[in-house]
């Protein structure tokens, strides 16, 4: 988050209106782990969070990056 200047909000805020656009299993642990493309606060970027659920069914978060691939489309 810090790396790309990402707040809370900004992860809050992609989570609330973005969807899932991929689905991954950890070779490892075997456990599902999920891309959610959405857009920061402000509106103009766009943001992929990675999460997982934990076994007691809380969403954790594992990482937050811009989207370079949609930083000039609209969603």
């Amino acid at each position: 988050m810090d790396d790309d200047d990402f707040e809370v909000y900004d992860v809050e805020h992609a989570l609330l209106i973005g969807v899932i656009v991929e689905r991954q299993k950890d070779r490892d642990t075997h456990e599902w782990k999920y891309l959610v493309r959405g857009q920061a606060w402000d509106r103009e970027r766009h943001i992929i969070v990675v999460i997982k659920f934990s076994p007691t069914g809380k969403l954790i978060w594992v990482t937050v990056y811009e989207d370079e691939n949609r930083a000039d489309k609209n969603m």
